[in-house]
């Protein structure tokens, strides 16, 4: 909807498409003096073992190694550590629906190993995690899939994110498919279009898509723990008083456009394109809860499409940020 409405507002000629790198804040903010995640175990059922490939049976050290990989690239200061060894043992509960995708959950998270050091711990269930041959209108290539239950707390027993994340690497198609449930909606969108997703050639050879699927399994479920960078287009109004803002922005000078648009909105106070405008570079400083003020006063004004659903993904983010990791509060 966001998209015709741009076009519209483009063929209209009184609008300018900008891409921008927007700062994405982290949606789960770790409170820790060290943040960081322990792994503390990976379980399959016997069934799922079988299908295993021999040379990926090694569940647990892959996973971590992928979470390691992970985290050491994208943050140098959140680390994955391996609680393997700790031989700590999750009640995984069966769902009684067969309807229900994750298919297993974790209720409560009990008694975790005093060795822990860690602000946050998961332990992982793997459904499904195997390499195949498709055959599609008689062209066979290799597939490798993995479906995974991440279950993520807080050491101190404080549910942070369960899911369940599937992904599926083929040969000679760009990109791994993911899908998660419950539905990440925006957030698969906004993984997809930062570093972390790629979405290069995949290569034929199965080790090598195994390792992609898995990779980007991983790193969906730990992406909402980091700030990332994200490609992304918008749509500014440009017509009037609001050029001189375009051009800085399109310079790349965002607060100096920002503050250009809010002394138009301060002259005129009906100015909802340069609410619009100025909330617009809010979201590329990271700044949300502005954007939301800045969003909220131009759709008070002008309920366009444009502005509604923009002022809709910002509050999606806004539901999504939570703080972790933070003691209890003590009595006086």
């Amino acid at each position: 909807m966001r998209l015709l409405c741009a076009v519209l507002l483009l063929a209209s000629g009184c609008a300018t498409t900008i891409e921008v790198t927007r700062r994405q804040p982290a949606l789960i903010e770790v409170v820790a003096p060290a943040p960081g995640v322990g792994i503390l175990s990976v379980d399959a059922d016997d069934e799922v073992m079988a299908r295993a490939p021999n040379d990926f049976a090694n569940m647990t050290g892959l996973v971590v190694k992928a979470a390691k990989d992970y985290l050491r690239a994208e943050a140098a200061n959140f680390v994955a550590v391996d609680y393997g060894e700790l031989g700590f043992t999750p009640k995984w509960v069966r769902s009684k629906s067969s309807n229900d995708p994750m298919l297993y959950r974790v209720d409560a998270m009990e008694c975790v190993p005093a060795g822990v050091q860690t602000p946050l711990v998961t332990v992982v269930k793997v459904l499904d995690w195997r390499t195949y041959v498709e055959t599609v209108d008689k062209i066979s290539r290799d597939v490798a899939r993995v479906s995974l239950v991440f279950s993520t707390w807080t050491k101190d027993g404080a549910p942070v994110r369960q899911e369940l994340v599937t992904a599926e690497a083929i040969a000679r198609v760009n990109g791994v498919r993911l899908t998660t449930w419950p539905d990440a909606g925006r957030l698969l969108t906004w993984f997809q279009r930062s570093g972390a997703y790629s979405s290069a050639w995949l290569p034929e050879d199965r080790a090598r898509l195994f390792r992609e699927a898995l990779s980007a399994a991983v790193a969906l479920h730990y992406f909402p723990f980091l700030p990332h960078t994200l490609r992304e287009r918008y749509v500014l109004m440009d017509d009037g008083p609001l050029e001189q803002g375009v051009l800085l922005a399109q310079s790349g000078r965002y607060a100096e456009a920002k503050d250009a648009w809010l002394q138009v909105a301060a002259a005129d106070e009906r100015a909802h394109k340069a609410f619009y405008n100025a909330a617009v570079m809010c979201l590329v400083e990271g700044d949300d809860a502005r954007a939301d003020e800045l969003l909220t006063r131009a759709v008070s004004i002008d309920d366009r499409l444009l502005y509604t659903d923009l002022l809709r993904s910002v509050r999606e983010r806004l539901l999504m940020r939570k703080r972790v990791g933070q003691p209890p509060a003590t009595s006086p």
